[in-house]
């Protein structure tokens, strides 16, 4: 994470806590107390007032930089948002709906098009995604969550990895690429989510 990429880490934390203490921002940024420190003190020499209350905050009435999301970070939330199996019920598909719209309405305009697209036109960009890997991104990322390792079986029949540790679960042009090493071998290897037959929750970690 390079230094801007952590002043609009810290900011965006703003956002959504009350209060967050120096200890809590140098764990989550992975760098020193010292680094958070002279992060802090960038933020101030930018206008930005912060202060200290049982932890740093910033102003009620500061008016923050818009939203801005990378093209994989706008991959992932359209097609969070769009597959989600909250959206069954009509009254949460229309609060979704809203934080849809909401989300939209915070990014630069010139932004907006990538995520506005992955969000609204769900009959191109939702039949991209089948349930069948819908059920297989949900077993990768929980065995990745939990450092769980997983059996795998590839569409050909012909290979299968019955140790699997992953290692990333990555979204690009709408197609899901699974980074894993073989712990029988110690090789990694990268697959396509689709061409994998059946995943599942290998015993024992």
């Amino acid at each position: 994470m390079t230094k801007t990429e952590r002043l609009l880490f810290i900011l965006n934390i703003f956002r959504v806590r009350k209060a967050a203490k120096i200890e809590e921002l140098a764990d989550e940024c992975n760098v020193s107390k010292r680094t958070i420190y002279r992060d802090l003190q960038a933020l101030l020499a930018m206008d930005i007032p912060i202060y200290c209350n049982d932890g740093y905050n910033l102003v009620e009435e500061i008016s923050l930089p818009p939203l801005k999301f990378t093209r994989a970070e706008q991959e992932i939330l359209g097609y969070s948002l769009r597959t989600t199996r909250l959206r069954r019920s009509s009254r949460l598909d229309k609060i979704i709906r809203n934080i849809e719209l909401k989300i939209i309405a915070a990014i630069p305009h010139i932004k907006r098009e990538r995520l506005c697209e992955l969000i609204v036109d769900q009959d191109r960009h939702s039949k991209r995604f089948t349930s069948e890997i819908d059920d297989i991104v949900g077993v990768c990322l929980k065995a990745l969550m939990n450092g769980r390792r997983l059996k795998l079986r590839m569409c050909s029949g012909v290979e299968k990895w019955p140790f699997v540790k992953p290692i990333s679960l990555q979204i690009g042009d709408k197609r899901w690429r699974l980074t894993a090493v073989d712990k029988t071998s110690g090789k990694i290897f990268e697959v396509w989510l689709e061409d994998i037959e059946q995943a599942e929750i290998a015993t024992g970690r």
